[in-house]
This record gives C-alpha cells, structure tokens and sequence, in this order.
C-alpha cells in the first residue's frame, strides 16, 4: 500500500464488500460538516433532506449506516490530528512495540 506523506493528499480506502454504493452516498452528501473546533457527523435531518433533494428511497439501516460512518469519519479525522495516530485499517501495536518501532526507524535514518 502506497503512503500518503504528501499533504492533501487522499489515502486510498480499503475495500469493502457490499455496501459500496453507500460509502459513495457519503462522499456525496459530504463525510462531516464543520462543528465548532472540528468536524462532526451529518445529522439525521441533512441526510434525508439530501436523499430526498437526490430523489433516494432509502431504507432505516441505510440511514443508519450512513450517520455511523459520518460518525465515525468525524472521530477519526481528530485522531488523525495526531502526528503518532496509526492509519485506521492498521493492526493495533501496543505501546512497547510503537517504542520498539520508533527507536529502530530513528536509528535507521541515522545511519
């Protein structure tokens, strides 16, 4: 997997099995909108008004779906302000071994 260290620079998504067209309903809508400091999750209210200006039929779980990852979207774009927040589809490595991790990289770039 290629990584992004460019700024502005959109990292490919992982894929993901069924469901598509829905990741691209939020990326329509708009993953988040601005919330005081931040960004949060699109409200129930801006998805069916969007769905029914789009002329969408959708479903409860569709909804519900669609504010999860709006939520989860929000969440994980303040962790991401974090210069040491792993990419969200990486393992969990716990404490000692991002230690461990970090003291060989900074080795390696010493030379």
């Amino acid at each position: 997997m290629e990584l992004c260290l460019e700024k502005d620079k959109e990292p490919p998504l992982p894929p993901i099995d069924g469901g598509d067209y829905l990741i691209d309903y939020l990326m329509e809508v708009g993953p988040t909108v601005p919330a005081g400091m931040g960004e949060g999750a699109v409200s129930f209210t801006e998805l069916e008004t969007w769905a029914r200006t789009c002329s969408l039929d959708l479903s409860g779980w569709e909804f519900r779906t669609l504010r999860r990852l709006s939520l989860e979207y929000a969440v994980q774009i303040a962790k991401s302000r974090n210069q040491d927040c792993p990419p969200p589809w990486q393992e969990y490595t716990d404490p000692e071994r991002r230690k461990s991790i970090a003291k060989h990289i900074r080795s390696v770039l010493r030379g």
